[in-house]
């Protein structure tokens, strides 16, 4: 076991990068698309501190270990021409639902994970002050009451309407 971590030397992982990719992939595996999918994930989720760090470590690990249950998954299924005599022997049935039972374990793991840091970074949030530039912040003021009002103020009642000229009406038409 030292010699391994004695091979894997630290200058080797990049400073951005969340944990040397080649440590996770086996045979056949492509340690550039590990990497990435962690960088992905690192840029979207933005982890502060080492917990965010480890939780965003375990979703991309989770993430890639249920790629890789899937895809042994599909290979036992597809090993043989007829799925209903693979799903009768029970050895190979033993298999596939351990396989099966790897992948529902990943799919648990994500979500723990993600649940965990989201609630970790609504604390963090919680706990900072806001910051909001000056100009950005809302007014509170009330617009109408903020126009200026004109040198002369208004009257405070209208004054009443001159009288309209009356045509003259004949009291002889009338009965």
């Amino acid at each position: 076991m030292s010699d391994l971590i004695a091979k894997t030397p630290l200058a080797a992982v990049p400073a951005n990068s969340l944990f040397d990719a080649r440590d996770y992939v086996v045979r056949g595996e492509d340690p550039q698309q590990l990497e990435a999918l962690a960088t992905g994930y690192n840029k979207r989720l933005q982890p502060d501190g080492p917990i965010e760090r480890f939780m965003v470590v375990t979703m991309v690990l989770a993430q890639w270990g249920k790629a890789r249950w899937s895809r042994l998954e599909v290979a036992i299924l597809s090993s043989t021409g007829d799925v209903l005599a693979l799903l009768a022997d029970p050895a190979a049935n033993k298999t596939l639902l351990q396989v099966q039972r790897r992948i529902a374990h990943e799919d648990r793991r994500y979500s723990r994970a993600f649940t965990d840091l989201r609630r970790l970074q609504k604390e963090r949030a919680a706990a900072e002050p806001a910051q909001q530039p000056e100009e950005s912040k809302p007014s509170t003021e009330n617009w109408v009451r903020s126009v200026k009002t004109p040198d002369k103020p208004y009257p405070a009642t209208m004054p009443a309407p001159a009288p309209s000229p009356k045509s003259p009406v004949s009291s002889a038409g009338r009965p």
